[in-house]
């Protein structure tokens, strides 16, 4: 405080400090993403037999989406199976003479040996003929699908035959202007106003990108927003409300 006096007029002057907050980060770009999507191919080629989804559908994780031709793969799993069963049968005619001891040990060796061998030829048949059966690794919702029944599937770099996308939770993929680096932390909860929702909502910010773009002079920040029963399509643009 600093007091004047002029002509037995007092004059007091109360100076104080007086703080003005931050401004808030405001991103240049807002926009809402799946939070995982999947390109579907088959392990292995062939023929087109079922397709199981559409465009749209929803479908959880381990559903069976396409199946290729396999009466091949199923023949040589029964003929496997046939082969274990002869196997066995012949071991188990042979079991009181194993068990006297009256057969010769590598007589013994090459029963059990056969037994053993059609076992797992028959677990490596199925192996192959669960191959020509593609399911869902996510539970999410399929946006597009693009093979049809007696199509060829390839594989190496083959075109995908199904897209799969999770949306609970959302991605919201933020960019800022440089000078608003270490505004945005982990952690932190930011309010969004989404296009066309009257309803503001709530994310928290789980990535913050360690290095600036020197191109554009921007950094990038993702949210993680709940979306329950997938009620809010991705693809949206946003804005941070403060």
């Amino acid at each position: 405080m600093a007091i004047f006096s002029k002509n037995n007029l007092v004059v007091a002057c109360l100076c104080a400090s007086i703080s003005f907050p931050l401004l808030a980060a405001t991103p240049t770009s807002c926009v809402l993403l799946p939070n995982k999507t999947v390109e579907l191919a088959a392990p292995v080629s062939g023929v087109v037999d079922k397709v199981f989804i559409e465009r749209g559908d929803t479908v959880r994780a381990g559903q069976t989406v396409l199946q290729l031709n396999s009466e091949v793969e199923n023949a040589t799993v029964e003929l496997a199976k046939a082969r274990l069963e002869f196997t066995q049968r012949r071991l188990q005619r042979n079991q009181n003479l194993v068990s006297n001891q009256l057969l010769a040990a590598q007589e013994v060796d090459e029963l059990k040996t056969e037994n053993a061998l059609a076992r797992l030829e028959l677990n490596q048949a199925k192996a192959v003929l669960a191959q020509r059966i593609v399911s869902s690794p996510l539970s999410g919702r399929v946006i597009s699908v693009d093979s049809s029944v007696g199509e060829y599937v390839g594989t190496l770099g083959s075109e995908p035959f199904a897209r799969i996308v999770n949306l609970d939770p959302l991605h919201v993929e933020l960019v800022y202007p440089a000078k608003d680096y270490g505004k945005v932390t982990i952690g932190q909860s930011l309010s969004i106003q989404i296009q066309h929702q009257s309803s503001r909502v709530t994310g928290t910010v789980d990535i913050v990108d360690p290095l600036i773009d020197a191109a554009s002079g921007t950094f990038g920040v993702r949210l993680v927003l709940p979306n329950p029963n997938s009620k809010i399509p991705a693809g949206l643009r946003c804005d941070i409300v403060n």
